[in-house]
């Protein structure tokens, strides 16, 4: 289950970006989902993961959910 997100927002038109998930119970294969979509995600523990979260995805203003998929 997620946590936290850092950043927990980002100005529409920003660059690529890295994006903290905490959260609990994540392994190996967990994969983050931003917008419906997958994204490059690293393990880093099971409590935590990094998302590359590409500049495309917050070209436009809005929300997006964000999810993991283990």
């Amino acid at each position: 289950a997620i946590t936290g997100l850092s950043p927990s927002s980002v100005t529409a038109g920003s660059s690529t970006f890295v994006l903290k998930v905490n959260g609990n119970r994540f392994v190996s294969g967990s994969v983050v989902n931003f917008g419906g979509a997958p994204v490059a995600t690293t393990f880093v523990n099971n409590s935590q993961l990094t998302a590359q979260i590409p500049a495309s995805a917050v070209a436009n203003a809005g929300s997006a959910p964000v999810t993991v998929a283990n």
